[in-house]
């Protein structure tokens, strides 16, 4: 831990130290705002000790500069409840009265702040991606209107086109090209139903489903992606039946395809494998989705599954896909596990069959 003090009395700046020297990494000192702001502007300080108030102000102003602060302060000051409290609601983490028996406390005090203040970091972080979030529902919701709005006019273009063959039936040139559009939009068509399928996720009810076909629709969302990535998809296992609700099966699916693209990050392989399986008594159908990347992290497999986790730099998701699933999956009465190693990851989501 790295840690800068901001004391303007040269005496009490050598007290302080002297307490914080055994306890971390590296110690720097400033006597007032301005030497302190350069030294927090070449970074590598963890955490700030301050005087309440400076010569050039109080200390909780180097919270209020433009630039977000990313280190936690704790302000030292006299002893009184109002004085703490005062720092505390202008984003001190910690206060800490000029007593000797409470300096003696401070290499404990900084240790208790770097962690809440690592909770208060963490929260942030997870509102600006439910905030993400929020604008990626948005987003889906009007690529289901789209969707359903680019019906219309697939469906108009592929008339004309089948006319235009029935009119030239003599010609080949025509009615092979006639015929090579009714394919594409065909295609197109298919993709946008299978999108629209997927929207409607306000379909609560649960019921015996083809496990293949709903897996199926799902991967086909996926394959433009994986097509430009250049990732092979394989579909595989028998026809099973599961008990479950069609939509969310999809979003399960979709949810796992696209994070193993993700963790390929390149060409690659993905396999989608349907598999009947039994645990305490009880038939389940199983999906698994296997990837050829480079593994999950030891330091967050066991974590990959909560809100808010992901792998992903910034920007690059919500941290909610693997969450959904397994909430899913568990209120079907499902399960969910992973097992993951460097060139191989799976990930198996279970329902009742």
């Amino acid at each position: 831990m790295n840690v800068l003090t901001v004391l303007g009395d040269s005496e009490r700046a050598e007290a302080v130290q002297r307490f914080l020297r055994p306890a971390v990494d590296a110690l720097w000192s400033a006597d007032d705002l301005a030497s302190a702001r350069k030294v927090l502007a070449s970074g590598g300080v963890d955490l700030v000790v301050a005087d309440g108030f400076l010569a050039d102000g109080a200390a909780t102003d180097l919270l209020e500069d433009p630039m977000e602060p990313d280190f936690p302060l704790v302000v030292l000051g006299l002893p009184g409840p109002r004085v703490g409290a005062d720092a505390r609601s202008r984003g001190a983490v910690a206060w800490l009265p000029w007593e000797e028996g409470s300096l003696r406390a401070l290499p404990h005090l900084l240790h208790g702040a770097m962690r809440e203040h690592g909770l208060r970091d963490r929260a942030r972080v997870a509102e600006e991606r439910l905030l993400h979030a929020n604008r990626l529902m948005g987003v889906g919701r009007l690529a289901a209107v789209m969707a359903h709005e680019v019906g219309t006019p697939l469906n108009v273009a592929r008339m004309h086109a089948q006319l235009l063959s029935s009119s030239h039936p003599d010609d080949d040139s025509i009615r092979e090209a006639c015929d090579a559009m009714v394919g594409q939009i065909d295609v197109v068509s298919r993709r946008v139903r299978a999108m629209l399928d997927f929207a409607r996720l306000g379909e609560r009810g649960r019921g015996a489903i083809n496990l293949a076909e709903a897996v199926h629709s799902a991967v086909g969302l996926v394959e433009p992606l994986a097509r430009r990535q250049r990732v092979e998809l394989r579909l595989d296992g028998p026809q099973l039946v599961a008990v479950a609700n069609r939509s969310q099966v999809q979003q399960v699916v979709f949810n796992l395809v696209t994070n193993a693209l993700h963790a390929l990050s390149g060409p690659g392989t993905v396999e989608v494998v349907l598999e009947a399986t039994e645990r305490e008594g009880r038939a389940f159908a199983v999906v698994a989705v296997i990837d050829d990347g480079p593994g999950v992290a030891d330091a967050v497999r066991e974590r990959l599954f909560d809100a808010f986790v992901t792998t992903k730099p910034v920007g690059g998701g919500t941290g909610l896909g693997l969450a959904v699933c397994r909430e899913i999956a568990e209120a079907h009465g499902g399960w969910v596990d992973l097992v993951s190693e460097p060139g191989r990851t799976e990930v198996r989501v279970a329902f009742p069959a």
